[in-house]
């Protein structure tokens, strides 16, 4: 007996010292334990946006990681799933996302198995930065009303409960996104802002912002009702998890169905709210007042994307490629431009003053005019190419870039140039606007986190994603850098491994 008793009690502490050899207290952590067994219906089935981490327990990378990734979770609970995936245990799941080095950090998002396929996070691991691009990352399914069309968003889905945010922000906040992606097909939600608020707030007894309404199915204008909760992402799910019947319980255990939810491409019908300063395109720079004007003394604030042709052979095919990619970065703070210099001896000139390197007879180039500041993509890493461009954008986004200081001066450029009063020919684009955003600060430099975190005025739209439109009118986190991982296969599981 006595025997039995030790056995026992050498079992439970070995069971002990195992669950502790792990990174992650998942019992009090805010990250989410993700297995072979749970993942799919967690993960996969879900709406929610998640950022999933692949590691090993023994890795050093991770290890310094796993504070900010802990951080990061806490900061945005309620909002954006951080999840854990320990590989030593669970190998097959490793296998099946590609994962060759550890940590690697792959994002889930949108509604569907085609959009819930997996991008990979490689900006910097502080919390900072990883907070950051987790609120880009969010779709967005909120709906804009104006003054005059609540009955008409009352009546689109009107199988479902509505909510209705009036609010003085100009952008919508990433609580509330995460919410329209939570609930998305079990409610709909929207948003008034202040200006057309005004016309209407006394009707719905809205004296101070934010405030939300909301109605239940079927419901017309009147047949409303006030939330006088709190506001935070938790207290929100709970409010409308209880207004569509749902136990909202544990933010780790909700899950959504996605066969209910209503995809995108289904919803092609209505008429979609668009920011205005995103449309696809690039516009062609030829001297120095287009390059001022489109670059370094942008108005809007947005960071500019330039591609200096050298070899003009390769023009048209760099103008598609910068095309695709404005499409595809339509809703970052990002202005796409093209110089063809191939011919040009000024504009040569400008390309020597910054010293890019045109081997490869294109360099491609960020440039944050207020700043004074730019970066060159490195040509060593392979031909121009859209994949290289999204290679280089997503690092930019990241806050993975290093950036050098512009010259004081820089020479003139085709000083001839002369432009027409609506501005420089667009390069297929659309209405002759490129691709931008009027928030400042895409392309953050090393330092993580240039993007801000400001939870209720974040101004990014999400890549893929449209918003309705209603009514007349239309820190000092342990850091690991991007690319430094560990081993799949390595055979040194040292806890003191260099880094």
């Amino acid at each position: 007996m006595g025997i039995l008793k030790v056995s026992m009690c050498l079992g439970l502490a070995l069971v002990g010292l195992a669950a502790a050899s792990d990174l992650y207290d998942y019992a009090r952590s805010p990250v989410v334990e993700l297995t072979s067994r749970n993942f799919k219906e967690k993960v996969m089935e879900s709406n929610e946006t998640w950022f999933v981490e692949f590691y090993a327990p023994w890795c050093g990378h991770c290890k310094n990681l796993a504070p900010s990734w802990e951080k990061a979770a806490e900061h945005l609970k309620g909002v954006v799933y951080f999840g854990g995936v320990n590989c030593d245990e669970h190998s097959d799941m490793a296998q099946k996302y590609g994962v060759r080095g550890f940590p690697t950090i792959k994002v889930f998002k949108g509604s569907g198995s085609r959009a819930r396929r997996p991008t990979e996070y490689q900006g910097q691991r502080s919390a900072k930065a990883i907070v950051d691009r987790a609120k880009m990352e969010i779709p967005n399914n909120v709906v804009e009303i104006k003054s005059g069309g609540i009955e008409a968003f009352l009546e689109d889905e009107k199988q479902l409960a509505h909510v209705i945010l009036f609010t003085d922000k100009t952008t919508t906040s990433t609580t509330y996104k995460s919410l329209s992606s939570a609930f998305l097909g079990k409610a709909s939600l929207g948003e008034i802002r202040k200006k057309e608020a005004e016309a209407i707030k006394e009707k719905f007894e809205v004296t101070s912002y934010p405030a939300f309404v909301y109605f239940p199915p079927g419901a017309n204008a009147d047949q409303y009702s006030r939330y006088s909760g709190p506001t935070e992402p938790l207290a929100l799910r709970s409010f409308i998890g209880n207004l569509v019947g749902e136990t909202a319980g544990q933010y780790t255990d909700e899950a959504i169905d996605p066969c209910k939810a209503k995809a995108g491409d289904e919803e092609m019908n209505q008429q979609f709210y668009q920011p205005k300063e995103h449309e696809v395109g690039a516009e062609k720079v030829t001297g120095t007042a287009s390059f001022n004007r489109l670059c370094l003394k942008r108005l809007d604030g947005s960071s500019c994307i330039a591609a200096f042709v050298t070899d003009s052979t390769k023009a048209e095919a760099v103008r598609d490629a910068m095309k695709s990619l404005s499409d595809k970065y339509k809703y970052d703070n990002l202005a796409f431009v093209v110089g063809d210099v191939g011919d040009d001896e000024s504009g040569m000139k400008l390309v020597e003053a910054l010293e890019l390197d045109t081997s490869l007879g294109v360099s491609l180039v960020v440039l944050r005019g207020r700043k004074m500041k730019y970066a060159e993509r490195e040509n060593s890493s392979g031909e121009f190419s859209v994949a290289a461009g999204v290679s280089f954008l997503d690092r930019v986004l990241g806050g993975d870039i290093r950036y050098k200081k512009l010259p004081s001066e820089l020479p003139a450029w085709n000083e001839l140039e002369i432009e027409t009063e609506a501005g420089e020919e667009n390069i297929e684009g659309e209405d002759g606007k490129a691709g931008g955003a009027t928030d400042p600060g895409a392309g953050a430099e090393t330092e993580p986190g240039a993007h801000g975190t400001d939870d209720m005025q974040d101004s990014r739209e999400p890549t893929g994603g449209k918003a309705k439109e209603f009514g007349a009118g239309s820190e000092n986190d342990p850091q690991v850098h991007p690319g430094e991982k560990c081993d799949t296969d390595a055979t040194e599981k040292d806890s003191e491994e260099e880094l």
